[in-house]
């Protein structure tokens, strides 16, 4: 594909995570629970509490810090 790899930032989040385009993603806890879910390039992470969560997004899964 030519199409750039989507990326995310920041991996400690305080308010919110910016992905380099617009992408499918799903955040989930620490015990495989989906909090998030939904299409865009900026996800409001305010209400989510001070945890490790993993962050499903364009075929990828990693992890992020809410802090």
């Amino acid at each position: 594909s030519t199409t750039p790899r989507v990326t995310f930032t920041p991996i400690k989040v305080s308010k919110e995570i910016t992905f380099s385009d617009e992408t499918l993603y799903e955040i989930y806890d620490q015990y495989g629970n989906i909090v998030k879910k939904g299409f865009g390039k900026i996800v409001d992470c305010e209400n989510l509490i001070k945890s490790v969560y993993y962050l499903n997004y364009d075929n990828k899964t990693t992890e992020f810090i809410k802090k």
